[in-house]
């Protein structure tokens, strides 16, 4: 039974509904990791729980295959190394030391990912693991007497200030000691002391009280984990997260005591800038309620260091030659033509393009898998079982010679498919995450393919 429906133009645009959790499901996707013994990367179903991230093998399986517990855990995420083919990496850190590295499709992905676990992360008090899921999952600064509620502008600001002290050329001190037993992951830990005399510097405070208040309230709302080092011969040789409590809940202007940030995201690109000595410019920054305004929604003044929201205007797709420029990339699952089952690929669509690419996952190539091209092609939802008539190769010539019959297959639902039926009648059925994230694929593809049409068509009138 067919049960296909085209796409019209009023359907096409991405709904801005957000997705409800189901069993505790905070976020969901696919993503790509690298394996701890075979050291191969393999992509994987992953899902974001309450303190834990879960991955998959594949969407529809029950057990996972591992599990990640972020209590205590920190993350990484470098910037893109162009000598290295990965870019946007995630490096998530276990509480013993343990790292995974985890793969994005792209930036805003990874982004996403990013804010979702640290915020989770953040809530988890390190003090308590090995308890209860109850204990565990209790944010650190409930369990204080003295807490007072922090709003959402006041945990925005604190995020910003973060950003700005993990700048590289302009940010706290930062020093390096090796984790736990393992001793293979390296903290970048800074001192109390060092903290408070940045925010000084940069006339986030005014005075050593001020920045003891704010850093108390940030390591409270779970920006640091304390860590404790231990002592050797050559000084301190490895660092552990702590569970005292004290040293979890009350921030130490002190030389002895040691921080990492949950969540480091290193800024490659800053000017420090001269101080201004213009007094209406001091009283506006030791105000309470700082530099900002409302409608910004940024805390930077011109001589602090900007916040990574404020470089992503400079990023190199923004530069890029306008047939290079990406509208959207992402993994999706496609239905092979030859073997019919399903695999995952990289799928990214350019500006001004005739086709859309995917690539393999596993492998970074430059070259893709495949083309699909958009020049007269048809896109459709798909909402149960359907016949897809695929070409069957000829087994006595080579694998990808002309077919000699063609066979019909179901397809057996699944959620959030659409299909792409090019000008040729080969269609190809590819599947989503999301009912929104098939939304805006739909909504990007019949954008170019509508851009195709009227460009033939202006060539033909400038012809006629």
């Amino acid at each position: 039974e067919e049960m296909a429906r085209p796409v019209s133009r009023s359907v096409c645009d991405p709904r801005a509904e957000s997705i409800p959790s189901r069993n505790g499901v905070l976020k969901q996707g696919y993503l790509v990791k690298k394996g701890h013994i075979r050291h191969s990367w393999r992509t994987r179903w992953f899902v974001l729980k309450k303190n834990s991230l879960e991955y998959f093998k594949s969407r529809e399986d029950i057990r996972p295959k591992g599990k990640v517990t972020l209590v205590g855990a920190s993350l990484n995420c470098p910037p893109p190394d162009p000598d290295y083919k990965r870019k946007w990496l995630l490096i998530l850190t276990t509480v013993e030391g343990k790292e995974y590295l985890i793969e994005a499709p792209d930036q805003t992905t990874r982004d996403e990912w990013q804010l979702a676990i640290e915020d989770i992360i953040r809530k988890l008090d390190p003090s308590k693991r090995g308890h209860t899921h109850a204990a565990v999952t209790l944010s650190r600064s409930l369990l204080t007497s003295s807490y007072i509620e922090t709003s959402d502008d006041d945990l925005r600001k604190q995020r910003e200030i973060v950003q700005a002290m993990q700048d590289v050329f302009a940010g706290v001190k930062l020093e390096e000691l090796k984790r736990g037993k393992i001793g293979k992951h390296v903290d970048k830990y800074f001192t109390g002391k060092d903290a408070v005399d940045w925010l000084i510097e940069w006339f986030f405070v005014s005075d050593r009280k001020d920045g003891v208040t704010l850093a108390n309230s940030m390591l409270r709302n779970g920006f640091f984990h304390a860590i404790e080092g231990e002592e050797g011969k050559n000084g301190l040789t490895k660092s552990t997260i702590t569970v005292d409590k004290l040293k979890c809940y009350q921030f130490q202007d002190s030389e002895m005591a040691r921080y990492i940030f949950v969540s480091f995201a290193t800024v490659q690109t800053v000017e420090k800038l001269l101080f201004s000595e213009s007094e209406e410019e001091k009283e506006d920054i030791f105000s309470p309620s700082g530099s900002s305004s409302p409608e910004s929604g940024d805390i930077t003044h011109p001589n602090r260091p900007p916040s990574i929201e404020s470089l992503d205007s400079s990023s190199d797709n923004n530069k890029a030659p306008l047939e290079d420029r990406i509208i959207r990339q992402g993994f999706l699952l496609k239905k092979g033509h030859f073997r019919r089952n399903w695999k995952i690929r990289r799928f990214v669509l350019k500006e001004k393009a005739t086709h859309l690419l995917y690539f393999k996952v596993a492998k970074i190539k430059t070259k893709p898998q495949g083309l699909i091209p958009l020049k007269g092609s048809t896109l459709s939802i798909i909402d149960g079982d359907t016949q897809d008539i695929q070409p069957i190769p000829n087994v006595h010539k080579k694998r990808y010679s002309l077919p000699s019959r063609l066979v019909a297959q179901t397809v057996v639902n699944k959620p959030n498919m659409f299909c792409i039926e090019t000008a040729d009648h080969v269609r190809y059925i590819i599947q989503t995450e999301s009912d929104i994230e098939r939304m805006g694929w739909i909504s990007d593809i019949t954008t170019q393919i509508e851009w195709l049409a009227q460009r033939e068509t202006r060539s033909e009138s400038v012809l006629s």
